[in-house]
């Protein structure tokens, strides 16, 4: 099959193909870990809770090289419903402990909990964190003994002295979504679905014309992705308006118009930059999609032992928590199409390769220019951060090779891990992934 005939069939029908990736690190998790747990990341600190009453708070860093250690571990008590136990607006960590506790976790990441008055309820009557938005905490008053269930506000500006300011009959069974793109709205799984959140203090239900039941809802860009319950159930793809109101972005009447099309997988985690990840009963797969052009493009698979209990995805980590251990991969290793072992061919002459890749110390990376252009070749970390610029210069058409010792900009040895040399010549472009290993 020719190139140009495999390069139509992707474009009709949407085949590629999609590697899959292993895990950077992998750690076991306390032994005595119950099934009401729940992980949040922060930067490049993990915070892992589990709850049965009695329970506890474990915090993990994750070092340059990817090795993550534990640097914390607290008690907890909460109840054994606690669907989500913890959440945060990136200056504080917020836990379902003893009602809803604030932690301050700017300086070094070891939370340290604010202790207030009882006015976020007992732990009796709070059954989890359903969102944060800046310094609000909306939490789940289940009172199974009457039949009730309310999503109680809480206002954190004054963490030493949050305040409840307002509670509403919902029936979530799930975290909502926070979304904010012109203007703040909380999504549900379910009726009343859509909470207007302009006055955060004071959530207003926004009536809606579809009535359906989703599983977990997860951001996906400006998108939602929920798996609408049915025969065939199918992951379905919502847009709300700026007035709150939920349509469907796909034609369920049209499989083909569908954006995942037959795939079944359940979507766990998803990013407002636009990154989403779901897993697959069926293939015991954790799929990857990011969003270009308005479109999902798959990316890299995880393949794992067990269904997951949970995923976490960030801009810059996707974490897996299974039954005794957790997985670290990165986000931007993970959502890129570009193969570490091969060349990058680009229409038509341009290519760059690395040769050896994993290296140590040293590698060469060879390039062809196609025509005399201004040609940048660079080196980044996993986070986008320049580690060192190895061309800037006017190249005549031509191969070159170029030798990176494995320094940054400031002489300093790279640590081991995953790099990326990003080439720009012309109108062309191109990445490679190179591994520094030992």
């Amino acid at each position: 099959m020719s190139m140009r005939v495999l390069t139509i069939l992707i474009a009709v029908f949407g085949f590629s193909q999609v590697p899959a990736v292993e895990p950077i690190t992998k750690i076991a998790l306390p032994e005595e870990v119950s099934d009401y747990r729940d992980i949040e990341v922060v930067g490049d600190n993990i915070y892992y809770a589990h709850i049965a009453f009695g329970g506890g708070l474990y915090t993990y860093h994750i070092q340059p090289d990817f090795s993550i250690v534990p640097i914390d571990t607290q008690e907890l008590y909460g109840g054994i419903w606690d669907p989500k136990i913890l959440d945060s607006n990136g200056e504080y960590l917020f836990v379902s402990h003893e009602g809803v506790s604030a932690y301050e976790i700017l300086n070094d990441g070891k939370p340290r909990e604010i202790v207030h008055p009882d006015t976020t309820y007992s732990f009796w009557s709070i059954s989890g964190i359903l969102a944060v938005y800046h310094d609000f905490v909306y939490a789940l008053n289940w009172r199974p003994m009457i039949g009730s269930t309310n999503l109680v506000t809480f206002d954190f500006s004054v963490p030493s002295a949050p305040l409840p300011t307002n509670a509403i009959a919902v029936s979530p069974y799930y975290p909502m979504v926070v979304h904010d793109f012109g203007h703040p709205y909380l999504v549900f799984n379910r009726p009343p679905f859509v909470l207007d959140i302009s006055d955060p203090a004071d959530p207003t239900g926004v009536d809606q014309s579809i009535l359906d039941v989703f599983r977990q809802i997860v951001p996906f860009g400006e998108y939602l992705v929920a798996t609408k319950d049915g025969t065939p159930t199918r992951e379905r793809v919502l847009q709300l308006s700026l007035e709150g109101q939920l349509s469907y972005k796909d034609n369920d009447n049209k499989p083909s118009a569908l954006w995942f099309g037959d795939l079944r997988f359940e979507p766990k985690a998803g990013t407002q930059s636009g990154y989403l990840a779901g897993y697959n009963s069926g293939s015991g797969v954790v799929h990857t999609y990011r969003m270009v052009a308005d479109r999902p493009e798959p990316m890299a698979e995880c393949k794992i032992r067990m269904q997951p209990h949970s995923i976490t995805l960030t801009d810059d980590w996707l974490v897996l928590t299974l039954d005794d251990s957790l997985y670290l991969y990165s986000t931007k290793w993970i959502m890129t199409t570009v193969e570490p072992e091969e060349p990058v061919v680009l229409p038509d002459k341009l290519k760059v390769c690395a040769y050896p890749n994993p290296f140590n110390p040293s590698t060469e990376i060879s390039i062809s220019v196609p025509q005399e252009s201004l040609v940048r070749m660079e080196v980044f970390d996993v986070r986008g951060r320049l580690v060192k610029t190895l061309i800037d210069d006017t190249l005549s058409p031509g191969d070159y090779q170029i030798r990176w010792d494995g320094h940054t900009v400031h002489g300093n040895s790279v640590a081991s891990g995953l790099y990326f040399v990003r080439l720009l010549a012309g109108e062309f472009k191109a990445t490679l992934k190179i591994v520094r290993i030992g």
